[in-house]
């Protein structure tokens, strides 16, 4: 189920951005009047030039929650496209700043939503580093370039994986050690903060907001192996309940109550969506070696409500090179922990009146519900230093009721199987 968030802080001035900005406009200026070298300034970037065809006429393709859908015989340039530009400036020795805006299709688009980082960072020793601003999330292999394609074998990472995982970024700081261990470096890092993030579910000005998390990571990396194990811990806001539209469903099943719809009582129970907490674990390894370039993750996520059930994905990549091209296949799941629910009928009595929401019960269950699989082949040909083009294929088999990483057309609770067509052009500079 979808991890998501940002708290609305008391103190405006508490905020880890304005502190951020306090902490820079406090640095002594002649630090920076000392040289003002070019070699003190960096700008990068990376692009995504992305045509996909795919969906069906009840489920459109997405690569998040936060999207919306491409259906059925329509070709999309703004679903996998993007540009982002990077800005770094050292300082002092010890002290440097970075900030990433990334411009991209999404269910809500500003600069607050396209400010992927901006943050503050100290290093103390070799070993240890701080950071305090808004942060890329440390949650699974790709944390640091989820939308850097060029990064990567594939089209895009795995759906079934990282489409539930709408979060990129939190705004607070994280602690960072690292030093070498055998015949790799070990890596760690303990972050706190909180986060929030538009979704596209009931309607595209959703927002799905964490008022805290902390985790870890550690990571350890050799000139072949990279071994990652990650964990955290998320509440979220209580505006959850406006996020997936249960309040009025609440007031509905308590009313049904007293009519005597005996199992009002215990759905509207499962559906108050207040001081919601959940766990978050994931697992990767990865082996490149030419010309074998492998990797595969699981994670689970950990939570015990009806509409916010239990989740986990998991994937395998294999690629082989060859030259200048890699050819890949791919394989991915990703369900939930316990079955879909149904929503019992009303005393025959009642029905009359109680069966149209009985029914609008059971569309919200089964539009939070995930269940599905898929497999990928595709290619990427590496045209120069900083240029690659990848063509995918991936089919998806969507299980009843369980396309929520797909965008929805009314009560999608068929099952399905959908072919999704990818041609991306990918470019640093």
């Amino acid at each position: 189920m979808p991890l998501y968030t940002l708290t609305c802080y008391r103190d405006v001035s508490q905020h880890p951005l304005v502190l951020a900005l306090i902490w820079l406009s406090l640095f002594p200026a002649n630090s920076l009047a000392d040289d003002f070298a070019p070699n003190r300034f960096s700008f990068n970037g990376f692009a995504t030039l992305g045509a996909v065809r795919g969906g069906s006429e009840a489920l459109g393709y997405r690569q998040d929650v936060a999207e919306d859908g491409v259906f059925e015989d329509d070709w999309s340039l703004k679903t996998d496209s993007l540009l982002a530009l990077q800005f770094g400036i050292r300082l002092s020795d010890n002290l440097d700043a970075a900030m990433q805006f990334v411009y991209e299709d999404r269910a809500t688009n500003g600069i607050k939503e396209s400010l992927k980082w901006a943050y503050l960072r100290y290093r103390f020793s070799p070993e240890f580093t701080a950071r305090a601003g808004r942060i890329g999330f440390d949650l699974f292999m790709l944390s640091d370039y989820r939308q850097l394609g060029f990064s990567y074998l594939w089209a895009r990472p795995p759906i079934e994986f990282y489409g539930p995982l709408a979060f990129e970024y939190f705004d607070g700081a994280d602690i960072g050690y690292s030093a070498p261990l055998g015949i790799g470096t070990l890596r760690a890092k303990f972050f706190a903060g909180s986060s929030d993030t538009a979704v596209d579910f009931i309607d595209d000005n959703d927002k799905l907001r964490l008022d805290e998390a902390i985790g870890a990571t550690v990571n350890w990396e050799t000139t072949h192996w990279q071994l990652r194990v990650s964990a955290t811990s998320v509440e979220f806001s209580d505006d959850l309940q406006q996020t997936y539209g249960t309040d009025i469903f609440i007031a509905a099943l308590l009313a049904a109550a007293q009519l005597g719809w005996t199992d009002a009582e215990g759905i509207a129970e499962q559906i108050e969506l207040k001081d919601v907490t959940a766990n978050y674990y994931a697992v990767g390894i990865s082996y490149d070696n030419a010309p074998w370039v492998i990797q595969t993750e699981i994670n689970y996520f950990d939570a015990e409500e009806h509409l916010f059930k239990s989740y986990s994905g998991r994937y395998l990549s294999i690629g082989y090179r060859i030259a200048s091209t890699t050819l890949y296949g791919l394989m991915a799941r990703g369900k939930q922990m316990t079955s879909r629910d149904k929503i019992p009928a009303p005393p025959a009595a009642l029905a009359p009146f109680l069966t149209p929401l009985q029914e609008s019960l059971q569309t919200l269950y089964d539009f939070n519900y995930i269940n599905q699989h898929s497999v990928s082949l595709g290619f990427r040909w590496d045209i120069r230093y900083n240029l690659a083009l990848k063509s995918q294929w991936d089919r998806t088999w969507v299980e009843d009721a369980g396309g929520l990483l797909w965008d929805q057309k009314n009560n999608a609770t068929q099952k399905e199987t959908i072919d999704t067509y990818s041609l991306n052009l990918n470019v640093i500079f």
